[in-house]
């Protein structure tokens, strides 16, 4: 994938940084794993000194080889505590303590690493807070399979990779993530359900940061296609997908607080999170098909 002791990226970073804030946790990585090592490919936060300097650490110390061994999500809560890292250095030393990692896949579904994100108190990761981990993730799985295809693009051609449509990737991959975590945002304050003068302030703010980050998406998205109908037909596909997942979590928190104080019968709350899952992966195709196809 030629990702290995490559240079920091900003479209890595942005997403590290992201997972921080939408997590609220203090540090982030895009952590790549090979045979006898792991490399970080960006990092966001106060990670152990040596680690940032040389950007990699034995594997002896990875928490992210586990997620990569399952292929699946790896949640520690209380390191001290959980049978597979309670040994490890990265806990011992240097007081890692929770940690949560979603494993990033190449175009052929092989696993590369993780993007995670880590605590130094123990903590309980929900569910809300995995799925927005999980969806950062699809964002950095795709901008490394655009990478890989540009790559072998290039070779081909015999040149080397057209630093334009690079560019154009790493802003597009911002440009996706940010608005998916504005518009999370967004849904979270339309959520309250007691409007306060202050609330309806925040709303405000929010709105305009999400049509800010519509605005700037809209635009990379339309820059970067083919032609224009079928610019405009992907970004009416991925807009309408991220409104749609969006829609499905406010009408689950509906759903619970309706169960939790009307007595709703579970199987709205049940058909409500179906709902959560399926817009989850509409967002994730969308969005990955658009970064492989429209740059």
């Amino acid at each position: 994938m030629k990702l290995l002791d490559t240079p920091t990226e900003n479209a890595f970073d942005q997403l590290t940084r992201l997972a921080c804030e939408t997590l609220d946790a203090p540090m982030a990585l895009v952590s790549l794993v090979d045979g006898d090592r792991q490399f970080f490919k960006s990092h966001a936060g106060p990670i152990p000194e040596d680690f940032a300097v040389q950007r990699e650490s034995p594997l002896s110390h990875s928490f992210c080889r586990h997620a990569v061994a399952s292929g699946e999500a790896f949640v520690v809560e209380n390191a001290k505590e959980h049978p597979l890292v309670k040994d490890n250095p990265t806990a011992r030393e240097y007081g890692v303590a929770a940690y949560a990692g979603v494993p990033l896949f190449s175009a052929d579904q092989q696993v590369l690493g993780t993007l995670c994100v880590l605590d130094t108190k123990p903590r309980h990761w929900t569910q809300e807070q995995l799925q927005r981990l999980s969806a950062l993730t699809s964002v950095a799985s795709s901008l490394i399979a655009y990478r890989a295809a540009a790559l072998d693009s290039a070779a081909g051609a015999d040149t080397g990779p057209d630093p334009a449509s690079v560019e154009r990737s790493e802003r597009l991959a911002e440009a996706a993530a940010s608005y998916l975590a504005q518009l999370d945002a967004y849904r979270r304050v339309l959520a309250r359900v007691e409007p306060t003068e202050q609330s309806i302030e925040e709303e405000a703010r929010s709105r305009a940061a999400l049509l800010a980050a519509e605005d700037v998406l809209e635009a990379m998205l339309a820059s970067a296609g083919t032609t224009e109908a079928s610019t405009s037909a992907e970004t009416a596909t991925l807009l309408a997908a991220c409104r749609d997942h969006a829609d499905a979590k406010i009408q689950r928190s509906v759903a619970v607080a309706s169960f939790q104080q009307m007595g709703l019968p579970l199987e709205e709350v049940e058909r409500a999170n179906a709902l959560v899952v399926q817009t989850e992966q509409e967002v994730r195709f969308a969005l990955r098909g658009y970064l492989m196809k429209g740059v």
